[in-house]
């Protein structure tokens, strides 16, 4: 797992302590090309609309 995808699973694990998150997914993998990312993951909850992905610089 990159970087990236290891802080991505670790906000996900905070909250998830704060009972504010469904259940984080597994196998979390990010594919960065010169413009952009591909994310995939196994979603592991069944209690979410959606997701939102945000980006830190």
């Amino acid at each position: 797992m990159d970087r990236c995808a290891a802080a991505l699973v670790a906000s996900l694990c905070l909250g998830m302590l704060a009972g504010c998150y469904p259940s984080a997914p597994s196998g979390v993998a990010a594919e960065p090309d010169s413009c952009r990312v591909a994310l995939r993951w196994t979603d592991n909850s069944k209690d979410e609309d959606g997701f939102e992905v945000g980006m830190v610089q």
